[in-house]
């Protein structure tokens, strides 16, 4: 596929879509191969070298593609997919002073929109015009931006990523080398977070000590090995925290990319089985970041007009561009009630209860279904819920299912929400669910 065909694809913003929409990529094989070179260090008398990729990740075909920029957790995940790593910041120094071709680090306005896809096709096309500008025809690049470390300032914070690099003359911060860098090693963001610049370059995890193949793990923790390509030593980290490697329980890509921000307000539980998924609307104006900002409330001590608290949380919060949890699934939120509490998983889409059907069927409502349809349907298949609604009469019987706020409400009286309104989808929801599940229509 033609990157500029797999870019119409994109949504606008960043987040969960898009972060899963470029793991996909990688998935299905829809990048540019890679040509990769050896750079070799001495240390302590022995040879030590690494492979590197000479561009980052492009998604698309050799004449039509497009540089991506992902979070840490997507950069680990596709490491794991194509058996790589990610560096430490000696090895990215290393690849920028061995590079045949080196960039000045190409810088977007630092607004509110430098995370969007038009930012990262803007930053790939003006690293494609430079590339031309100096005749490019093969060979080792930097600078294209800034990557995801390993680092073990990690270990004490293992609740943020690591970014570095923008090797550049006229930068004035400093690598632990003493390169110029417009970012040095920072762990202020979460593994969720992105821009513009943060770039995938694959780091091969197979070395070679002494021209023998060794792994890069093994040379990074070995006392003997690691300052060759780590200026912290010994590495115990080796790896982005918060993404478990292939068989953890939060391996699948999906549930790996969906960021969680913990409720303030929710039940500790170890509940073994979920009965019914409830749908429900936030009562906010559609806009972008409105999932995270509601995660935020929900994290926050949710105080009233009068200062008293208003305790409320769901499992997860939906808007156009992401998915955000607020709840483990085995505990309890509090957003339907007592008894609907202990028995569901709620949902919350970003949206009003007066939407009219025109509205629910929008572009952003319509990505919106579509992010949830395939949450619920996980969580229909991982809980073994069947994709059918319930309503008040047979949630009151036991049933299982996919309900609403509204259905909740009439079931047991514990509250008086009627989400997410008269016009929602639900019929359509229900079955578009059951089809992602190879349910029988």
């Amino acid at each position: 596929m033609k990157g500029s065909e797999w870019l119409a694809t994109l949504p606008a913003n960043e987040g969960v879509r898009r972060e899963r929409a470029i793991y996909r990529a990688v998935e299905e094989r829809l990048y540019v191969p890679f040509d990769w070179d050896l750079i070799e260090v001495r240390y302590g008398g022995r040879i030590v070298g690494f492979l590197t990729t000479n561009d980052v990740l492009r998604v698309g075909e050799v004449d039509d593609f497009v540089r991506v920029t992902v979070n840490a957790t997507c950069a680990q995940l596709i490491a794991d997919r194509l058996g790589t790593i990610l560096p430490t910041t000696r090895m990215a120094d290393l690849v920028h002073e061995n590079a045949t071709t080196i960039l000045p680090f190409v810088a977007q306005p630092p607004d509110a929109l430098m995370a969007s896809t038009q930012r990262m096709v803007a930053h790939s096309r003006a690293i494609d015009q430079a590339l031309r500008a100096k005749g490019y025809a093969g060979g080792l690049i930097d600078t294209l931006g800034k990557g995801w470390m390993i680092s073990n300032k990690l270990k004490a914070r293992s609740d943020k990523a690591a970014n570095f690099g923008g090797h550049d003359a006229g930068a004035k911060l400093r690598s632990p080398g003493g390169l110029r860098v417009v970012q040095d090693l920072g762990t202020w963001h979460d593994r969720f977070h992105t821009d513009y610049s943060q770039k995938w370059r694959g780091y091969a995890a197979w070395s070679y000590l002494d021209g023998s193949e060794i792994s890069t793990g093994e040379l990074l923790t070995n006392p003997q090995t690691a300052g060759a390509i780590s200026y912290e030593g010994t590495m115990e980290v080796l790896r982005q925290p918060g993404v478990e490697p292939s068989g953890g329980d939060t391996a699948d890509p999906a549930a790996a990319l969906t960021p969680f921000v913990q409720a303030r307000y929710f039940q500790v539980a170890e509940r073994t089985q979920v009965d019914f998924v409830t749908l429900h609307v936030t009562v906010n104006q559609e806009g972008k970041g409105v999932a995270r900002a509601v995660g935020k409330y929900f994290a926050s001590k949710m105080l009233d007009a009068k200062g008293k608290p208003r305790p409320g949380s769901a499992h997860y919060v939906i808007d156009c561009d992401d998915v955000v949890q607020c709840v483990r699934e085995k505990h309890v939120a509090f957003h339907a009630g007592t008894t609907a509490n202990a028995r569901g998983i709620g949902v919350e889409l970003v949206g009003m209860p007066n939407q009219t059907v025109a509205q629910w069927h929008d572009k952003y409502s319509s990505d919106e279904l579509e992010l949830a349809e395939d949450l619920v349907a996980r969580l229909c298949a991982r809980w073994q819920i069947p994709p059918v609604f319930v309503d008040a009469q047979n949630l009151r019987a036991g049933g299982r299912g996919i309900t609403t706020h509204l259905e909740v409400t009439n079931a047991w009286h514990e509250s008086d929400h009627v989400d997410p309104g008269p016009n929602f989808p639900i019929a359509e929801f229900v079955a578009a669910v059951a089809r992602r599940m190879g349910w029988p229509a």
